[in-house]
């Protein structure tokens, strides 16, 4: 039979359970507790949820345990951690008795925060490349050929992650319209255009006018056409990451507010040719 006995310095009364303000979480300097490192009492913030602007309630089973127990048992999964290059997800890690701790071990152990960093540059550039081949397949999709000159006329590909993209005119962020056939929807001041089945993207194009454009049918799925109820004539279509269409209000279009402005949403789904 083999047994490990784990053993720290001593950091105060063995069944001490330091609060958020002794352990100093919030940063204003009235942390009593002696005997801990900084990388130590950062450790415990997180494991007990204090770090969180959520209060999370912290890592569950672990929340209540005592100071000397928490560090030693996390050193621990750090030395084991270390050995697995600092990947928190090796079955190693993640299957250990102690395992859960793993949730807030970059703060205690470097190889952890080496690899929590090397993760993140890592899915940071293969999210930007996710991005960049949609925008070069958006790109790609041949210009909307109006049937009349538009006064503007705005291309992206823009991202959701709750359906619809939305625009909305000053004072009036955060209307959320009905859509009419699940594709476009308005009320006064607010817009709201289906994208994608909960999360996805869109290649987006934005034409404002002097006049109605002509209806058209030919190469698209869907037409659906709403009255838009405008206070000022200046709709900004945005996205989840702020980006919209190159110049998508119609300032200059029409300049007379009101209910009598419509709004068009034509929708070509994955696979259909070009209109």
């Amino acid at each position: 039979m083999t047994a490990t006995l784990l053993v720290t310095a001593q950091a105060g009364p063995a069944g001490k359970v330091s609060t958020e303000s002794e352990l100093d979480c919030a940063g204003f300097g009235d942390g009593t507790v002696k005997g801990l490192s900084e990388a130590e009492k950062k450790f415990l913030c997180e494991v007990r949820g204090y770090s969180s602007f959520y209060d999370d309630g912290g890592i569950e089973g672990w929340q209540d345990a005592p100071d000397q127990v928490v560090v030693t048992q996390g050193h621990h999964l750090c030395r084991v951690a270390t050995r697995h290059g600092g990947d928190t997800g090796a079955p190693a890690v993640r299957d250990a008795p102690h395992g859960p701790l793993a949730r807030a071990l970059g703060t205690l152990c470097p190889a952890v925060a080496r690899w929590q960093e090397q993760e993140g540059a890592r899915q940071t550039a293969e999210e930007a490349a996710y991005r960049a081949a949609k925008d070069k397949a958006c790109a790609r999709h041949r210009p909307h050929r109006p049937k009349i000159k538009p006064v503007r006329q705005g291309r992206a590909t823009m991202w959701t992650e709750f359906w619809t993209i939305s625009g909305w005119e000053e004072g009036y962020e955060g209307t959320v319209p009905d859509l009419v056939e699940e594709l476009v929807g308005s009320e006064r001041g607010g817009l709201a255009i289906w994208a994608a089945d909960e999360i996805g993207h869109a290649c987006v194009t934005v034409e404002s006018y002097r006049r109605r454009p002509p209806l058209e049918i030919k190469g698209w799925d869907e037409v659906v056409e709403v009255g838009y109820d405008s206070p000022s004539s200046a709709l900004t279509l945005s996205d989840g990451n702020g980006k919209t269409p190159d110049r998508p209000d119609d300032r200059g279009a029409r300049r007379v507010p009101g209910a009598g402005t419509p709004a068009r949403a034509q929708a070509r789904l994955p696979g259909a040719g070009p209109a």
